[in-house]
């Protein structure tokens, strides 16, 4: 099920053609929303190291084995 809404604000002032300005609370919520979309980015690039010095140091240890040289 998708939702679609459509606003309908009038420039307060002098804009680009198009681009109403957008209410103080939605672009607090944007700011928001971008800033926890960047931490959650960060995390998951954190999570992806590790797994990735995981699977590195695991590959080492394979290759070292004496039956593998």
């Amino acid at each position: 099920m998708e939702d679609i809404v459509v606003y309908n604000y009038k420039p307060r002032g002098k804009s680009p053609p198009g681009r109403a300005p957008l209410p103080e609370f939605v672009r607090t919520q944007f700011e928001t929303t971008l800033q926890l979309q960047k931490e959650a980015g960060e995390d998951a690039l954190g999570a992806i190291r590790d797994i990735d010095a995981r699977v590195n140091c695991l590959e080492m240890k394979v290759m070292s084995r004496k039956e593998m040289t």
